[in-house]
């Protein structure tokens, strides 16, 4: 029975996808989509390796992100929709949904990034945002009609937006690696064209003609067209901060580590010398090595800071080194 409903529901989406909408535009809803979550999980990468000061900007951005992703893959895949009738947007409810999209993503990224072991409840939390977003976006369609909603394929578009959502973020933070981050990136793309496919499955327009489409609505092209060309701009843009980013912090890593390795070997060959050998700036001593600290009879820790001229002849100090 349950494998009967299943394909109902399956067969339902496909013809949904294949009759009622331009497949060209569901296949650049769907690339927006995959560009938005993979630039989601390069700055939530990035949030992880960086100060808890500097960990919220960066999620902050991964949220931005994935809001705006899930925001514009709804409105391009509408215009894919072949409605057959005049269809507008009431934009304070448009606005709304894309801050339901923008805060939900980043409660669950935070909650994710900060404590792993409420992962799934993160993965819940992106997932019910997402779908608020979608059932709100319906609801700012202004047409000459009602929507009506079988509360079962609701639930099914819910339940496949969470549980992919939680998969992302369990596949995302398992291994810090492009594979894992593409993989994810796949993941949650699939979770998010399920539940709008699967929640356009769940609406049935019931005409009325005593309806129209209000004059200050915007027409779903002009919108979509808009809201795509930002979009893309905006993942753009973040995509390649955080890639220069990440860049920059490897190349920052190797200079340090060649950097710890160069004083090792200066303080190895300062420590095989029979001479007192000391480091300074200006005159003052910033480090020593073993002999010299044996010659003074004195902790390292008291010879740093102090002048070299303390342990120079006075005829010697014309001609201190430099």
């Amino acid at each position: 029975m349950l494998l009967s409903v299943l394909s109902m529901s399956q067969l339902a989406i496909i013809t949904c996808i294949t009759d009622q909408h331009d497949l060209k535009l569901v296949a650049l809803a769907g690339v927006i989509c995959l560009f938005a979550t993979y630039t989601t999980f390069n700055l939530l990468a990035r949030a992880l390796d960086v100060s808890p000061t500097a960990r919220t900007a960066w999620l902050a951005g991964a949220a931005v992100a994935l809001g705006s992703g899930v925001w514009t893959t709804h409105f391009v895949a509408m215009l894919a929709y072949r409605a057959h009738a005049v269809v507008g947007y009431d934009m304070q409810r448009t606005a709304i949904s894309i801050v339901v999209a923008i805060l939900g993503a980043g409660v669950g990224l935070v909650v994710a990034a900060n404590y792993p072991r409420l992962r799934i409840l993160a993965g819940v939390v992106v997932g019910l945002s997402i779908g608020a977003m979608h059932f709100i976006g319906m609801a700012a369609m202004t047409i000459a009609g009602h929507l009506q909603y079988s509360a079962g394929r609701v639930l099914e578009a819910l339940l496949i937006g969470v549980v992919l959502s939680i998969f992302a973020l369990h596949v995302s933070f398992s291994k810090q690696t492009l594979t894992t981050r593409a993989l994810a990136a796949v993941l949650l793309t699939l979770g998010i064209c399920g539940l709008h496919f699967t929640g356009m499955t769940a609406a049935e327009m019931v005409p009325d003609n005593s309806l129209l489409v209000a004059a200050g609505s915007a027409q779903s092209g002009l919108l979509a067209v808009a809201i795509a060309a930002i979009s893309v701009l905006i993942l753009a843009l973040s995509l390649c901060g955080s890639l220069i980013d990440e860049h920059l912090a490897r190349r920052g890593a190797q200079e340090s580590v060649r950097l710890r390795a160069s004083e090792l070997r200066f303080r190895q060959l300062a420590s095989a010398t029979f001479e007192g050998v000391f480091i300074h700036i200006d005159g003052r001593v910033i480090d020593a090595n073993e002999t010299l600290c044996r010659m003074l009879g004195q902790p390292l820790e008291k010879i740093v800071g102090s002048s070299m001229f303390d342990y120079i002849d006075e005829g010697s100090q014309g001609r201190a080194p430099e």
